[in-house]
């Protein structure tokens, strides 16, 4: 696992992400994450809403990413 993923830029950058897209998702709503390393972002959205989502995915061509 890189541990760089749990930076403090990389959680800020990702908290701020959230916060902007929040508002444009409706509630059950399926999301799917390109690029999302370690899924993070599906992370801390689920996290800050929890139950609000039916179902968050994470994809990544790093297949390191999946353990």
């Amino acid at each position: 696992m890189n541990f760089d993923a749990f930076s403090h830029g990389q959680i800020h950058s990702k908290l701020w992400l959230c916060e902007h897209l929040e508002p444009f998702i409706k509630q059950d709503a399926r999301i799917l994450a390109y690029g999302s390393w370690y899924n993070i972002v599906g992370f801390l959205l689920n996290a800050r809403k929890p139950k609000f989502y039916k179902e968050i995915r994470g994809i990544d061509i790093d297949i390191s990413t999946k353990e």
